[in-house]
């Protein structure tokens, strides 16, 4: 487990007073972030917005799945069963364009 140290707090709070919208937890990862040169996994618009203006690597769910399949971590069927259940979810914010593109792409192929 990490915690922040005196600095990174005081940055955590310099950037929940910078923008009122961000939570403190998301304040924290960033100061993380930031500090320690970690790309952060956001989807919440605000902070990305905020990373980005401090020059803090910043990516999505999306990302990191792309990442995975790439990479060969998980096969194509797992990764598609995962999508299909995230994109079910009644309170998911994924473009569905993007999870319908992705299941088109790894889970249709013949085999």
């Amino acid at each position: 487990m990490e915690e922040l140290d005196g600095g990174e707090v005081a940055l955590a709070l310099d950037y929940q007073r910078r923008r009122r919208a961000l939570s403190l937890p998301d304040s924290f990862a960033l100061a993380f972030a930031k500090t320690r040169s970690w790309t952060l996994l956001s989807g919440d618009g605000e902070l990305r917005k905020l990373a980005a203006e401090q020059k803090v690597a910043c990516h999505g769910v999306l990302w990191l799945i792309d990442r995975m399949f790439e990479d060969g971590e998980e096969d194509g069927d797992k990764l598609c069963a995962g999508l299909r259940a995230i994109a079910a979810h009644p309170r998911c914010r994924l473009p569905k364009s993007e999870i319908r593109k992705r299941i088109r792409s790894w889970c249709l192929r013949p085999s």
